[in-house]
């Protein structure tokens, strides 16, 4: 038995080999004892490809694979061995072209009572387990049908049998290690791993309301498992507490700028390779995807962790490493990975984990449902790795970031250039985390703590919106302890008065971006008296509210490129991309950076003209 995982990438003669390979087996055998068997599982995906690579089964199906290596003829006769045993597993309907040349086998969304009867031959191992859990499962089925239902009146169909079977599973491992009926908490742990990922759906609740006369809200256990955000994930990623495989992670985020925090708050770098999957045309060819596999490749036998973002054309490739679909040999697991046709047995070390980070609305709307149902899913946002003093601080910025809008009549993104929903929990996370206090220091220091943070979004707020804000404070702040006069203004204040090593700074500008000449010119002019032997990487970027899934690609690769470097250069490297932006109300560039980025916003990063005069000092009345 041959077996495929199809996908997009699928080609016909990818299909052929396959045939071929059976055929061959089969050759010079008793058929009556030994049959070569072709799988082709999702089908349905390669289905869908614009290079329609099923129509090569018409053949194949009826006449066997020829000899020749050609499609048989109407007068050719195939041999005893060339007909192949053939399996197509199908998520939905498939032409009928392909379905009249076997045996139509359909399935129809289970009930309750095969949910219940799947269930218990999961729970099966342990009659003693089983025995505790038996209660719950109707309810559970009965829950997950009802939660399907609600989810695809708000979504489509988002949840999956796959999603339903790894909760018992789940709560299996926790009833089998504490050998008692499982408490609430692990219930709710084991629901919010399975069926996260919808804001709008609430799980929790929908198998409260079934199983409240089983479990008591109330009764805790030492053992029960941490139930928030950054828990769940935790859980995913270490896999503590269960004996069964955690699934592979897909985070869902609202922008790609949180990433930098969310390194800092759950991931360790030293033992993860962000895979950042450019937009160019050019990245998109055979070669850079065949680059990026192989780095997985290498991430999967080492056993680092791979956050995998903005890469759709790679995810099909890894089907079957998401099925963890493993082959054992040796005390070793090996998974097939490979690109269209092309595949290869891959080692895969047991610290192994792979995270996909995804717009959120990208997955709703374009993400395949085999490959949303493989994976285990969270809905994330900075505000949910907020404690609850900085989530009262996260709250307290925005009431006067929006208090700044109202003055200016304006939009906040308007009134500071690439703001996003993350941006205050971002700058709050990013204050605290500097002044390494807790809960119970952040009361005794909130005004500091406030301070700092609006300092930082005012960094990239507009010099029309603070004018018009006619706040004497805000305006000192603005125009004389921070430096918004031009790049060459902002690269001294940042390089010569604060020297804190290397600078990763976002700039964002109204005005035209400078031309190859005027950057060897501020180069030379600024390097002269620095008399530093460190490097500038400056990093123009045109129409910054159209490419923003552009920028953010460059930004990492950026960061990933001056990561491998770090250990050997022995002077600091300074970059700064600048982000042009129209001038016009309701932009909507929303690629605010906070943590390792500073983001900036210049409106004229030429110098400005001698006779003018500096704005704070026409304001000195």
């Amino acid at each position: 038995m041959v077996s495929i995982q199809c996908s997009s990438l699928t080609s016909s003669e990818g299909i052929r080999r396959i045939f071929r390979q059976c055929a061959a087996y089969q050759k010079d055998t008793n058929l009556d004892r030994f049959v070569s068997v072709v799988v082709l599982d999702n089908i349905d995906l390669a289905d869908v490809s614009p290079r329609m690579p099923l129509t090569i089964l018409h053949p194949l199906l009826e006449d066997g694979y020829p000899d020749n290596e050609e499609h048989c003829s109407d007068n050719e006769e195939p041999g005893y061995y060339k007909k192949v045993a053939f399996i197509g597993i199908s998520n939905w309907a498939l032409d009928p072209s392909i379905t009249n040349r076997g045996i139509l086998v359909q399935t129809e969304v289970p009930d309750v009572k095969e949910l219940t009867e799947s269930a218990e031959g999961i729970c099966s191992t342990s009659k003693k387990v089983l025995r505790l859990i038996r209660p719950m499962i109707p309810l559970m089925a009965d829950s997950y049908l009802a939660l399907c239902k609600e989810a695809f009146t708000k979504s489509r169909e988002f949840f999956g049998l796959n999603d339903f079977y790894c909760l018992l599973k789940m709560l299996y491992a926790f009833v089998s290690a504490s050998r008692k009926k499982p408490t609430w908490p692990q219930l709710e742990h084991c629901i919010l791993r399975n069926f996260g990922g919808l804001e709008d759906v609430k799980p929790v609740e929908i198998f409260y309301n079934n199983l409240s006369l089983l479990v008591d809200k109330t009764e805790q256990s030492k053992d029960d498992p941490d139930c928030t955000s950054s828990g769940l994930i935790q859980a995913c990623l270490t896999g503590e507490k269960f004996y069964s495989e955690s699934r592979y992670l897909l985070l869902l985020t609202e922008n790609y700028g949180a990433l930098t925090v969310l390194q800092q708050k759950i991931f360790t770098m030293d033992t993860a390779v962000v895979i950042f999957g450019s937009s160019f045309p050019s990245d998109q060819e055979y070669t850079q995807v065949v680059r990026n596999l192989n780095r997985i490749k290498v991430c999967m036998e080492t056993g680092r962790t791979v956050i995998m973002l903005n890469l759709e054309i790679l995810y099909e490739s890894l089907y079957d490493t998401l099925n963890q679909n493993y082959v054992e040999y040796g005390g070793e697991r090996y998974v097939d990975l490979g690109h269209g046709s092309h595949r290869v047995k891959c080692r895969v070390h047991r610290n192994f984990r792979l995270i996909i980070i995804a717009e959120k609305q990208i997955v709703y709307d374009k993400f395949p449902i085999p490959l949303i149902n493989r994976l285990e899913k969270h809905f994330l946002s900075l505000k949910n790795m907020l404690t609850p003093a900085q989530l009262e601080l996260a709250d307290k910025l925005q009431e006067w970031h929006n208090f700044f809008a109202r003055k200016n009549v304006k939009k906040i993104g308007d009134a500071f250039m690439g703001y996003n929903a993350d941006t205050c929990a971002a700058i709050i996370l990013h204050v605290c985390q500097e002044k390494r206090c807790n809960d119970e220091a952040i009361s005794q220091i909130e005004k500091e703590i406030l301070h700092d943070a609006q300092s930082i979004l005012l960094w990239c707020a507009t010099p029309a919106a603070v004018w018009q804000l006619d706040d004497k404070r805000v305006f000192n702040t603005y125009f004389t302890e921070q430096h918004h006069d031009s790049l060459a203004n902002y690269l001294h204040y940042k390089m010569v008065t604060v020297n804190k090593g290397s600078i990763y700074a976002q700039i964002t500008t109204h005005s035209t971006l400078m031309s190859t000449t005027d950057i060897e010119n501020l180069c030379l002019s600024f390097f002269d008296y620095t008399t530093t032997s460190d490097s500038l990487l400056i990093v123009k970027c045109y129409c910054g509210d159209q490419n923003g899934d552009l920028i953010a690609c460059a930004r990492n690769t950026v960061q990933d490129e001056l990561q491998q470097v770090i250990e050997e250069r022995q002077y600091a490297i300074h970059v700064v991309f600048l982000i042009q932006l129209p001038g016009i109300a309701g932009g909507c560039f929303t690629g605010f950076q906070c943590g390792l980025w500073h983001s900036v916003h210049i409106d004229d990063i030429h110098p400005p003209p001698e006779d003018i005069p500096c704005v704070a000092n026409s304001n000195q009345n």
